[in-house]
């Protein structure tokens, strides 16, 4: 047992700091999370990138227009300002070489500009790009044929329809033309390993062809909540009267697993019995084969305490207290070679409890940032508070306002909360003042 666990093991109260580090090593102490699988970067979002994936092409691959608008070879650029013929369209998506195999300007005369759509591929002899609205007419012809004529214009000794022509007044070297490359070069990283993949991220790699990525593996979490007064919802009779109440906890937790990249696999109702619950246990492990069992509620110092009971004669289990409010019993141990997380069972504790413990272990979680109080606040004389606040933007500068009591069954006034708001044990903290929140 290590330095971590025999501390907490002889200690009465842990900082959350300590209760963190200690869950953490129980996960790893099992081994078997986390794991890898390999899945399309369209179903990536929001996951822990393992491997980091190098750039495959230069991007853009080609250098492209940026804009819909004529593109002038360097003779042509020499002689603005004047008047051109207009070649044939370069459409994106097309092969220029098609229709320009030497180039949009083979005799070098700076006669022709041609019309080139946005992301379409800059052929050869190209100088720059004017835009279509800073032509004259601020349009494209009609009907361009393949070599650039339209039959609107006919030249009178030949009969022969002529090309349309467009006045061009200015141009720099090199405008609107995105250049191969620019972006990025082949054999440089996308994304790095560690990283977790934004939709900025999954563009791309989707814009590189990269169809796959390795990712971690989701933990698989069951969830095992309860008590003889907890029923399902829907599950209320009039026989049970007023004394049971619908199970909050279960979907609260259920979506926190899957807001911190967790999968939920399962559900236990926990009952009053210990034997009971072993076998339910049981049964879903075998059924849902979880990486982790989160529990809520059974672990304080009640007659009922199914959970604690089952689990603290366990090898390295520990139960005890969590210097903080709300959430200050706390508990983990292992059924079946499955690690267990054991949170206290009031509403609030338990989201407040996932979020600073279970989710950090084994989930993404944003980092804490420092913000300022909107408010005062005092601390307790032994133990830190979570409370639940709100975030403020005002002046570039974040604020945080409480909004909800400190009471952990105040679960409605906790609907507003986006955040945490840690109050240091002692501390008197000003209207203004800077500390931590941990954003939800």
């Amino acid at each position: 047992m290590s330095n971590c666990r025999q501390q907490a093991a002889g200690s009465t109260k842990l900082t959350p700091e300590e209760h963190l580090a200690n869950i953490t090593e129980l996960i790893a102490q099992f081994g078997t999370w986390p794991s890898t699988e390999s899945i399309l970067v369209a179903d990536a979002l929001d996951r822990y990138l393992v491997t980091a994936v190098p750039a495959p092409y230069d991007s853009p691959r080609f250098s492209n227009s940026q804009v819909d608008g004529y593109a002038l070879s360097q003779a042509a650029l020499d002689r603005l300002p004047g008047s051109f013929s207009v070649g044939a369209d370069i459409p994106a998506g097309a092969d220029p070489a098609l229709k320009y195999p030497q180039g949009i300007d083979p005799d070098n005369s700076g006669e022709t500009i041609v019309p080139i759509m946005t992301g379409a591929k800059i052929p050869a002899g190209v100088a720059a790009i004017v835009r279509v609205e800073d032509a004259l007419p601020p349009e494209f012809p009609e009907n361009t044929h393949n070599d650039g004529t339209n039959g609107t214009n006919t030249d009178a000794s030949r009969g022969k329809p002529t090309a349309p022509r467009r006045e061009i007044s200015m141009a720099q070297q090199g405008q609107f033309i995105r250049q191969q490359g620019i972006d990025s070069r082949a054999g440089e990283v996308i994304v790095d390993s560690g990283e977790v993949l934004s939709p900025t991220a999954i563009a791309a790699l989707a814009f590189q062809g990269v169809s796959t990525v390795e990712v971690r593996k989701r933990a698989r979490v069951l969830i095992a909540t309860g008590g003889a007064e907890v029923a399902e919802i829907g599950e209320l009779d009039a026989e049970a009267g007023s004394a049971v109440i619908p199970d909050a906890n279960f979907p609260m937790l259920a979506a926190q697993a899957q807001r911190y990249g967790l999968e939920p696999v399962g559900r236990v109702h926990i009952d009053d019995d210990v034997d009971s619950l072993a076998t339910s246990l049981q049964q879903a492990i075998d059924v849902h084969q979880p990486d982790l069992v989160v529990t809520s509620g059974g672990i304080s110092k009640g007659k009922y305490e199914v959970v604690r009971q089952l689990l603290a004669d366990g090898d390295g289990a520990w139960f005890g207290a969590v210097a903080q409010q709300p959430g200050g019993p706390q508990g983990y141990g292992s059924f079946a070679g499955v690690p267990c997380i054991c949170l206290p069972g009031n509403p609030v504790s338990s989201l407040v409890s996932f979020r600073l413990f279970v989710a950090p272990a084994v989930g993404l979680v944003p980092e804490p940032i420092k913000v300022i109080s909107a408010e005062p606040l005092t601390g307790l004389s032994d133990k830190d508070q979570f409370l639940r606040a709100r975030f403020e933007y005002s002046s570039g500068h974040v604020r945080a306002r409480v909004v909800s009591g400190p009471g952990s069954h105040l679960l409605q006034q906790a609907v507003a909360a986006d955040a945490l708001v840690r109050v240091p044990a002692g501390a008197t903290v000003n209207a203004r003042q800077r500390l931590w929140a941990y954003p939800l």
